[in-house]
Formats: structure tokens, C-alpha cells, sequence
């Protein structure tokens, strides 16, 4: 927010700064030969008529490009220049006259739980932008007060319900869509359901498994996720008629290694399902260092596939979304209930659905 970027004409060639980031001080040139003063420091900042005379076109044409007011027959050319044009003489947009222009904020504050969120971020980001919203994140944490800070958000969404004060409290910054409300069905994702524990135990049942174990992660905010997906898969082995799943939990160290030497003794498994490959992967190390065979004592099957999966010794079968990625998902709720006035429609307004998908390796 307070950083600077480069300036425009002072830069090598190819790494012009981007529209909307902010320039330091410095001199350029225009192709008149005229100067002008950019950045901070006391100087002017470059306003939408700049770029109307750099472009040659209209300040309404510039308004309709850089605003990305939709509805209007901007030739594709037209266009171009004006980016460019903005470009050239680092224009940042200014964030409330954008939103008085287009009745609505353009900055969508998601809410993340306290644990890595993986894609999720990029997915949703990317699904954001296509329509000209701006991705903030914001980290909720015991003890960190919600980010009210931020100049008004037109939504708020994130991956775990949010409660009614909180909903007034984003509302009242001029938030126009908060989800998942109180009234919201929460996102079925994997770690909002048991489904990715279902599947392992489901999989594991299939290829002739009598005894199945779980392996939690080390790192401690990830364990009501991890709590789910043991539910999950020891409520799927009882259905089938196998023993409960036992579990142990990774070491932070990483060296699973003692406890695989330890755990046929004291409970004997056949395989092993693990929170996620990351956890996966440590227990085919182990079972390596200590001369067990994976799959025949025992299978072992992680959750994600993470592109090391496929390259593991054995190579590591594991558990994938088979429809649309959760992140892209979300950014659909998000924008199909801005679409609607942020008012859930009753029966077009769906939220994201995550499906397991099996991806067979050797190792289970």
C-alpha cells in the first residue's frame, strides 16, 4: 500500500509499471519533449484527464476503460490505447471516486481461518479480477480484531460462517455481500465436511484393506480440518464393517520414522490414510528408512495432490477435487450474489460443491 513502483521512462525497456501502481518521484518525458513531475513529494497525481490527452480520446471513454463499466461498445483499439496511455504515465485509479462512479466498491476482503489456504487465494483472485475486483486477505486469528479498517468492501467472503454481528459490523463499512452468513449453508468443501476421509476409507476398503490408521498433521491449526477427515474416515470404515480407525499425529520434526517402527505392535494397520500429502509423503520416507514395502505393509494414501505426489517412491495415490477448484467456486458465489443485490436468490444462489476424486498410484 505505501510501496512504490518504478518510473515511467526511467525504467528498461519492457518493465513499464503496471496500471494502478503507484510511481516514485521522478522526471519523464513525454514524446513532446515536455516534463512532468510524477509520484510523491508534493507533486500533482496523474488524474483520468492525463490520460484523455495522452490517448486522445474522451474523459468519459477513459472513465468507461479504466472503471470497467460494462454495457459499452468501447472498440477493442480504443481500449488499448487508453491502457497503454495509463500505463505510460503510471495512472492509479483512485479507489472512492471508482466506487461512487460505479455505485459499489471494487475490493473484496476475504476472511481466511488461521492455516496455509494453499490455492485457494490464487483461484479466487483470479476469478475476482476477470470481472475488475481487487482481492484483499485478511488472516482471523485469536485476539486480531476483523480487518473494519479497510475502506469498504463490496464483499466479504470467507471459508468458514460468519456470525451475525459480524455481518452488521462488515455491512455497516459497506460491505453488500457477506458469505457464508449465519443463514448461509456453509461451503461444502473438504475441510467443511468429512467427504476427503470418506474417500480414503472408501478406497482403502476397496483394494482388500482390513485395518485402517490416520495420521494427523503436526502443525496444530490444522487440526479441526484433521479432525473432520478422521471422522470422516472412521464413520466409513464402521459402515463397511472394519475396525475404527486409530491415529497418531506427525511429529514437528517431520521423522515419522519412530512411530511407523512402533505402531504395528501396539495396533496393527494395513494402511494408513494422511491428513494430506505433505503427511503422506513423511511416511513413505519413513517406511523407506526402515525397510517396510509400500503398499503390501502398509498403503498409504494422502489427500491434495500435490504436484510431488506423482514423483514419490512409490508414486503416491492421493485424494483431488474432480469439478471446478473451491477457490473459483467461491468467486462465482461471490459474484453471482452481487449480481443479485447481495440478497441470496432462493433458488439460483447455490453455494461451491466439492467432489472427491480418486488419483490412483502405486502406493495404495
Amino acid at each position: 500500500m505505501a510501496g512504490v513502483g518504478a518510473v515511467p521512462g526511467l525504467v528498461p525497456s519492457g518493465r513499464a509499471p503496471q496500471v494502478g501502481r503507484k510511481v516514485a518521484v521522478g522526471l519523464r518525458l513525454d514524446g513532446s519533449g515536455s516534463r512532468r513531475l510524477e509520484g510523491l513529494g508534493g507533486a500533482s497525481r496523474v488524474t483520468s484527464a492525463d490520460v484523455a490527452r495522452e490517448s486522445g480520446v474522451s474523459r468519459s471513454t477513459v472513465s468507461f476503460v479504466l472503471n470497467y463499466v460494462p454495457k459499452q461498445t468501447i472498440p477493442e483499439a480504443t481500449r488499448q490505447k487508453v491502457l497503454a496511455a495509463a500505463e505510460r504515465l503510471g495512472y492509479t485509479p483512485n479507489g472512492p471516486t471508482q466506487a461512487l462512479s460505479r455505485g459499489r466498491g471494487s475490493t473484496v476482503l476475504l476472511r481466511l481461518p488461521d492455516f496455509p489456504p494453499s490455492s485457494i487465494v490464487a483461484e479466487l483472485d483470479r476469478g475476482l479480477a476477470s470481472q475488475g475486483l481487487m482481492l484483499v486477505t485478511h488472516t482471523a486469528s485469536p485476539g486480531r480484531q476483523p480487518a473494519l479498517s479497510l475502506a469498504a468492501p463490496v464483499a466479504v467472503p470467507g471459508l468458514t460462517p460468519f456470525d451475525a454481528r459480524q455481518v452488521v459490523a462488515f455491512q455497516a463499512r459497506g460491505a453488500r455481500v457477506v458469505l457464508p452468513g449465519p443463514d448461509d449453508p456453509p461451503p461444502p468443501r473438504d475441510d467443511a465436511g468429512r467427504v476427503v476421509g470418506a474417500a480414503q476409507a472408501t478406497h482403502l476398503a476397496w483394494r482388500g484393506t482390513v485395518r485402517i490408521g490416520y495420521v494427523h498433521p503436526a502443525d496444530p491449526r490444522l487440526g479441526p480440518m484433521s479432525d473432520r477427515r478422521h471422522a470422516g474416515a472412521d464413520e466409513t470404515a464402521r459402515r463397511l464393517g472394519l475396525p475404527m480407525v486409530p491415529s497418531r499425529r506427525m511429529p514437528d520434526d517431520g521423522d515419522f520414522t519412530p512411530i511407523l517402527r512402533s505402531w504395528p505392535a501396539q495396533a496393527p494397520v494395513t494402511a494408513i490414510a494422511a491428513f494430506n500429502d505433505d503427511v503422506a509423503l513423511a511416511i513413505l520416507n519413513a517406511a523407506w528408512v526402515l525397510g517396510v514395502e509400500v503398499p503390501s505393509e502398509p498403503a498409504v494414501i494422502g489427500a491434495d495432490d500435490i504436484a510431488a505426489a506423482r514423483y514419490a517412491c512409490p508414486p503416491l495415490t492421493t485424494i483431488r477435487g474432480s469439478n471446478k477448484p473451491f477457490g473459483a467456486m467461491l468467486a462465482g458465489w461471490v459474484l453471482q450474489r452481487l449480481d443479485a443485490g447481495g440478497v441470496a436468490p432462493p433458488s439460483s444462489d447455490e453455494p461451491p460443491v466439492w467432489t472427491p476424486d480418486i488419483v490412483a498410484r502405486a502406493s495404495a
